[in-house]
């Protein structure tokens, strides 16, 4: 009988399992030899390190890039600072005037409209490239006509490549200069 007993232990035992027995993780370095191992470790250190070199080259990069931004920017004083604020806040003479406008097209027959509208003469410097650059100017918002070519203007870069208002006292002129192509 005591050795029913001692089998049926043993069986519960076995069978039951034992909270103390260690969990069976998958090592896959287990199932290769040795050389092989040391190639898979060697191979993980070599990517790690290879991950950390290009994070540091991209961080370089970065700084290269501010650096060169810095360097090739122009140094403003305060002489050319209030210049620039006051061609940015100056309206000329007649392009005060609020135009409720919405427009998507080619910008030339809309600066025809604004030269007409504040009595300006519009020429243009060199050849129009033969594709046109579409404006949008929402209808919702009523700009003065110094705005709306503002606006052109901003829009319109790869096209038109600036927009030259002229107002002196016998001379109120509006020069297109596209861009070269």
């Amino acid at each position: 009988m005591n050795r029913t007993i001692l089998s049926v232990l043993i069986m519960g035992t076995l069978l039951g399992g034992c909270s103390s027995t260690p969990k069976d993780e998958h090592d896959p370095t287990k199932e290769m030899s040795r050389f092989e191992a040391e190639q898979l470790r060697t191979k993980n250190e070599t990517m790690e390190l290879l991950t950390k070199a290009s994070l540091l080259a991209a961080k370089a990069q970065s700084v290269l890039a501010k650096t060169e931004q810095a360097y090739y920017q122009p140094l403003l004083d305060a002489d050319k600072i209030r210049q620039m604020r006051f061609q940015n806040e100056y309206t000329p003479r007649g392009m005060e005037k609020t135009i409720p406008i919405s427009w998507a097209a080619a910008p030339e027959p809309l600066l025809f409209r604004l030269a007409t509208a504040s009595g300006y003469k519009l020429d243009f410097a060199n050849e129009r490239p033969p594709i046109p650059e579409d404006v949008y100017i929402n209808g919702k918002n009523n700009h003065n006509i110094k705005k709306l070519i503002d606006i052109i203007t901003q829009q319109s870069k790869g096209y038109i490549n600036d927009i030259v208002i002229t107002d002196t006292f016998d001379k109120k002129h509006i020069l297109v200069i596209y861009e070269k192509f």
